[in-house]
């Protein structure tokens, strides 16, 4: 699995401080694009990232592109990673993302095994998010 990866920035709706944004594609190791990814990297009292994966339709059988909302947070010695509804995200937005999976939805697909293979990837092997990550 490859990733690529485009940085920006954003501010928060919210406190109105400035954050790092980092997005890009995945793909597999024939180098067929897999997935989309979106990482916020901003929580107004705490570190932690706003993470969204659109799985493309036709992938690990995914019928139509799929989107599942996570959010990243440091604790203790390890990354923990919660799935969470989209109206918990700042990427809730986004209609390019297909269609958006409530977490019961997204907890109950066939595709969760495949989103949190991905998201691993991305907090460790994006040098951005694991150095935001660790701070």
């Amino acid at each position: 699995m490859t990733l690529d990866q485009q940085t920006l920035f954003d501010a928060c709706n919210h406190c109105r401080q400035q954050f790092q944004v980092i997005r890009g594609s995945v793909y597999d190791d024939n180098g067929n694009g897999i997935a989309l990814y979106l990482a916020a990297m901003h929580g107004c009292e705490s570190i932690a990232v706003d993470l969204v994966i659109a799985i493309r339709d036709g992938y690990a059988g995914a019928s139509e592109t799929s989107a599942i909302f996570i959010k990243v947070h440091p604790h203790a010695n390890e990354i923990q990673m919660s799935v969470v509804d989209p109206t918990d995200s700042c990427w809730r937005t986004e209609s390019y993302l297909g269609r958006l999976l409530i977490r019961d939805e997204a907890l109950a697909s066939p595709l969760i095994d495949s989103v949190f293979h991905i998201a691993d990837h991305i907090v460790m092997d994006v040098p951005g998010l694991r150095t935001y990550l660790a701070a």
